[in-house]
């Protein structure tokens, strides 16, 4: 095979698209002449928050991804209110480092009525959210229950209000959201 060079290619001068063949980046709205720095650089005209820098529809001209310029995020909507919104849809959260998961209470996480809930870089600062798991496979807890700092172990902790012990195999829901 023999080996080929390529030059950037651009319509003209005042064009907004410009793909740099040496490196592979395409830009929309970049400086012509000036290599993108990503595989996709996408500069938009207008510097409104309101306006979009970026959005993607599909053939039915539904909002599918929309970036506003000032760094919100919609995914199906063209007018995201927060720095991420989410129009009719569910948010799944997966991997191993994962923010939304499962705490079963087993012998080596109970202290007496509580147990330490286990999590990457666990803070005091942390949002826990925590619920029953509702699985038909899951034992449930049929007493007042809360969340608390723990400072000797570092760690959040599931407690039952009325001092009883925490019986294990219970299962909860539990979503970390990092401040």
């Amino acid at each position: 095979m023999v080996a080929q060079h390529y030059r950037p290619f651009s319509f003209r001068q005042d064009e907004v698209f410009f793909f740099d063949g040496t490196t592979g980046n395409l830009g929309i709205g970049t400086l012509f002449g000036v290599s993108p720095t990503a595989r996709l650089s996408v500069t938009g005209s207008s510097t409104l928050p309101t306006d979009n820098a970026l959005s993607i529809e599909n053939s039915a001209s539904v909002h599918l991804l929309t970036v506003t310029n000032d760094g919100k995020i919609g995914i199906g909507t063209d007018a995201p209110a927060a720095k991420l919104e989410v129009n009719n849809g569910f948010i799944r959260v997966s991997g191993t480092d994962k923010t939304a998961f499962k705490h079963t209470t087993t012998p080596t996480n109970i202290f007496g009525n509580t147990s330490a809930i286990t999590y990457t870089s666990p803070s005091p600062n942390d949002i826990l959210i925590l619920t029953h798991n509702y699985s038909p496979t899951s034992t449930y807890l049929v007493k007042s229950y809360g969340i608390y700092w723990d400072g000797s172990l570092n760690k959040w902790a599931v407690y039952i209000e009325d001092g009883t012990p925490m019986p294990t195999n219970i299962v909860f829901n539990v979503m970390v959201i990092k401040q």
